[in-house]
């Protein structure tokens, strides 16, 4: 795999930063899947493993505390902006933000691992009036968690996923292709759902939404 270890060599931290910013920031990216690559090639010294996971965690800290900043200063109007590039839009922001206001601390470490919600904790939190240096110390906490979680386990599988790898190397230009496709269509249907909820929540808060008027 000498070629596959070139390409965090070259990429480097800066990438996987970049990787939990979008992640984070609301962008499928596929995160997970490059997290457990890039383990199986940390297992063989391609990057130090350590820094791949302070890395990825600073990104996915800067994005969230970017949402916390947000939401504490625009308020309500981030939240379909937040709703909107959820994964989940019907898990919106307000109803997350009852939860953070009633479990706290616990419930912002462990929506990480909660699909369709990690990405809305933070404008929730904002929202609820965590105060940035409390929510960073949990958040940092949880996405170290979350990108150790990944990462070791290409690291423990990395002999299964190192074979998936040699097999896409010769194939790595169909390979980029399908995952470009991929994450298009991903991209394309994140922004219809997030359309989607934009005319549901406006049709919740404006009670004259869609009425006709009668003669």
């Amino acid at each position: 795999m000498a070629a596959l270890h070139a390409l965090p060599a070259s990429w480097g931290y800066g990438a996987l930063f970049l990787l939990g910013l979008l992640e984070f920031g609301g962008v499928p990216v596929g995160a997970i899947a490059i997290l457990l690559a890039t383990g199986a090639l940390a297992s063989d010294g391609a990057l130090g493993f350590t820094g791949a996971v302070v890395a990825t965690a600073a990104g996915g800290l800067a994005a969230d505390l970017g949402w916390l900043s947000l939401a504490r200063w625009r308020g309500d109007r981030i939240v379909d902006v937040a709703c909107g590039l959820s994964a989940n839009p019907a898990s919106c922001v307000l109803s997350v933000r009852a939860r953070v206001a009633r479990f706290g601390a616990p419930y912002i470490v462990a929506a990480k691992f909660v699909p369709g919600t990690a990405a809305l904790v933070a404008a929730a939190a904002g929202m609820a009036g965590f105060r940035a240096g409390r929510f960073a110390m949990l958040d940092g906490f949880a996405l170290v968690s979350w990108a150790s979680l990944w990462l070791g386990l290409g690291w423990k599988f990395a002999d299964r996923i190192g074979a998936v790898l040699q097999w896409i190397a010769p194939r790595w230009h169909a390979a980029l292709v399908i995952i470009l496709v991929v994450l298009s269509l991903l991209l394309l249907l994140r922004v219809a759902k997030a359309r989607l909820h934009r005319a549901r929540h406006y049709a919740a808060t404006d009670p004259g939404a869609g009425l006709g008027t009668e003669s």
